[in-house]
């Protein structure tokens, strides 16, 4: 019972901490920007950006040979400060100057310790008040929403999950290898057996140093997680294709409950394996490619700048390399689906206007992987 209770509670905080870096942090620097797009949308913009930085990240300090805990921490915090201080206006040099004089005037005895608190707490509250009413209009404007998706939560808790606390152990061989090379970026060796695709290994890298967690630990774990990622994605990508408002949610649903009665085809799902993390990334391309073409046609009739098909390109550019940087088998589904998107787009695709600029984000993001 105690490694039950262990495991669940180590399983929470890998996905709490994966949540926070992948998806909070890049909605805190992106939100003001999205707030016009649809929240399924800024959903996979989040999780597309906030894991394209991970990967890179470590990647970089990887092959410059200055991955340590600290650089991680400062090349994670320094550039929330400086979005925080384009996007939101944020005077840091103000704010600790107004914060070193109370502290100054409580210290010298010209404040009282009755009035520091009622600051304080005056401040709390309107803070508190503040992103509480924010927090109330994001749940309660997409209560049903909101409310499927804590069913397809725990669906996945349901499906993949029971096996991590009734099973200790890795449920794959494959998983020991990964375990070895990514212990191997503890020394600043990425490459420790050959050159393999690395994003999967920069990921679990990432959470074992700044949350001071064993790899095997995570590695034992992190399956569910990025399952309940996959059906995140897989929902609010048919949220944006479908018309119907819950028809993409009701058959992630669908599809969840029916994989609960056939283990064998689902059962990889259940661990942490690059070729099933990279599934998070193949959707998220694929919409915004499709989005790629609306959006141009719209700038076209209506001779306005290019700003936002560029914006679907990035995304859709991000994913297709982070496919590569996962999983060459993952590229070749998202490589099909691209396929079929040409043969869809045939008549749009071949234009000057549309063919250079889809050819040119294809060609980057192959570049950025490699």
């Amino acid at each position: 019972m105690s490694m039950s209770i262990l495991t669940v509670m180590q399983t929470v905080k890998v996905f709490l901490a994966y949540t926070f870096f992948s998806v909070a942090l890049p909605a805190l620097a992106l939100g003001p920007r999205l707030r016009r797009r649809r929240l399924a949308e800024r959903l996979l913009v989040y999780i597309t950006v906030g894991n394209f930085y991970i990967m890179n990240l470590v990647f970089v300090l990887q092959l410059l040979h200055l991955s340590y805990r600290i650089t991680l921490f400062a090349g994670t915090v320094v550039p929330m400060f400086i979005a925080l201080k384009k996007v939101y206006h944020v005077n840091f040099r103000a704010w600790l100057g107004e914060r070193a004089d109370k502290s100054r005037r409580l210290f010298s005895g010209t404040m009282g310790w009755k009035n520091a608190f009622l600051h304080f707490f005056v401040w709390l509250g309107h803070t508190l008040k503040k992103y509480l009413r924010k927090f109330r209009d994001l749940v309660f404007g997409n209560f049903i929403e909101w409310l499927m998706i804590i069913v397809i939560i725990a669906l996945c808790v349901y499906v993949f999950g029971t096996q991590i606390i009734t099973y200790y152990g890795y449920s794959v061989s494959d998983i020991p290898v990964h375990n070895y090379w990514i212990n191997s970026m503890d020394e600043n060796h990425i490459f420790a057996d050959g050159v393999y695709p690395f994003g999967f290994h920069c990921v679990v890298y990432y959470l074992h140093k700044l949350l001071f967690m064993d790899t095997y630990v995570i590695l034992r774990v992190f399956g569910l997680v990025q399952s309940i990622y996959i059906y995140l994605v897989l929902a609010a990508f048919l949220r944006l294709i479908t018309k119907t408002r819950y028809a993409g949610i009701a058959g992630t649903m669908g599809l969840l409950l029916l994989g609960a009665f056939n283990d064998q085809t689902y059962y990889r799902y259940s661990s942490s394996l690059p070729q099933e993390f990279g599934m998070i990334f193949m959707l998220p391309g694929i919409y915004f490619l499709i989005c790629f073409f609306a959006e141009k046609r719209k700038e076209i009739k209506e001779n306005t700048g290019p700003r936002t098909s560029r914006y679907c390109l990035a995304v859709f550019a991000m994913n297709f390399a982070m496919t590569i940087s996962v999983h060459f088998y993952d590229t070749m589904i998202a490589g099909i689906f691209c396929i079929g998107i040409a043969v869809g787009f045939a008549g749009w695709l071949f234009r000057r206007k549309y063919f250079a600029n889809v050819m040119l984000s294809g060609i980057l993001a192959i570049v950025i992987a490699v």
